[in-house]
């Protein structure tokens, strides 16, 4: 029978904002035009550059710095706060990506969630949540520049929120945008923004597109959605099966539903969430709506997970989910904007092909 702690899932849980409902202003509309881009050999067009921007499908990639972290680091490295017993349990839940900026972008992402985290020296790093992750946020921005400068018939968006750390990090985050020559814009700057628009309010000086936005995501975000349902715990084993009380108030799991194998359970709530979203009309105020495509995390699922072996790149890989929404799924969504995924690397160009071929 296994035991685990509840406690240590809790470590690796971040707060999920709730989806921005803003009132927009203003307008940018670019004339039409088109972009074409070669990716892993298949020629994809970008689109009518009079495409709304949150009409448009992007390959967005989630938490997306933790792919700068080490899986294999110490809980007792993690702000201090546990033994080093677990080794790398924290980071296994909290690494939702194998690479970072450059390799994502090579494996077909096109969009990030980038979370800044600023130190008390006033240094500016990242987080998923509690877990920091102790790489420049300046240097992980300019992969993104300088891969931009040699795509130049592409456009890289970067979600800016969960500002943490020191209470100047949002101040300091644009104003190191500003230096880095990316272009950060206002919610108000989204109303009638289309993707030609976009790509004129994102020019680098190098020729690269890189747009940036201060929020102004509906993240549609499901806490239900997880990869691990309907744990057995011993108060339930006892009434029907006699098992042994948990000691110190552990929960020792007897069976879950998991997001692989022969049961659909868990993959059908994915699919029909995803369903919903993917048939929401766009905001009239210009507001990017976002799919998120990858499993959440609550302390039953982290500690199932972990019972299993598993973390959350081994939860995409084994559920196959990227593939599959490349293969089976994406096409038939009505309404498709931000699909933030897991595991980009796991299948990612072929999914950037779907999502474009929508089109």
């Amino acid at each position: 029978m296994y035991k685990l702690s509840l406690s240590l899932a809790a470590i690796v849980l971040s707060e999920h904002a709730s989806a921005h409902n803003l009132n927009l202003r203003g307008a940018l509309r670019g004339a039409a035009s088109s972009y074409s881009s070669d990716v892993n050999g298949t020629s994809l067009s970008l689109g009518d550059g009079s495409t709304p921007l949150n009409e448009y499908g992007f390959l967005m990639t989630h938490d997306s710095a933790t792919g700068y972290l080490n899986s294999r680091r110490r809980l007792s490295e993690v702000e201090g706060t546990a033994t080093e017993q677990v080794g790398g349990v924290v980071n296994d839940w909290a690494i939702t990506q194998s690479t970072g900026f450059g390799g994502q972008l090579g494996c077909g992402a096109r969009a990030f969630d980038v979370r800044p985290y600023q130190k008390d020296d006033g240094s500016i790093i990242m987080h998923h949540g509690d877990v920091k992750v102790d790489h420049s946020f300046t240097e992980a921005i300019q992969e993104v520049i300088d891969w931009a400068n040699s795509n130049t018939d592409e456009l890289v968006l970067l979600y800016l929120s969960h500002f943490d750390g020191a209470s100047t990090c949002e101040t300091d985050v644009k104003a190191a945008m500003a230096t880095l020559g990316v272009h950060v814009a206002a919610c108000s700057e989204l109303s009638g923004l289309t993707v030609d628009g976009a790509m004129t309010l994102g020019a680098l000086s190098g020729g690269g597109r890189v747009l940036a936005t201060d929020g102004c995501v509906a993240e549609n975000y499901d806490s239900s959605i997880t990869c691990y349902k309907n744990p057995f715990s011993v108060e339930k084993f006892q009434k029907t099966e006699g098992g042994d009380k948990g000691a110190n108030g552990d929960v020792q799991f007897l069976g879950f539903d998991t997001c692989y194998g022969d049961d659909m359970t868990t993959r059908n709530s994915m699919y029909a969430y995803l369903d919903t979203v993917a048939a929401m009309t766009p905001s009239s105020d210009g507001t990017l709506n976002m799919a998120q495509g990858h499993w959440q995390s609550d302390s039953y699922s982290v500690t199932a997970g972990t019972l299993s072996g598993s973390s959350l790149l081994k939860d995409e890989e084994s559920s196959q989910l990227n593939s599959v929404l490349a293969s089976d799924k994406v096409a038939g969504y009505a309404h498709l904007n931000l699909l933030e995924v897991d595991n980009v690397c796991d299948g990612g160009l072929e999914l950037l092909a779907a999502i474009r071929a929508r089109a």
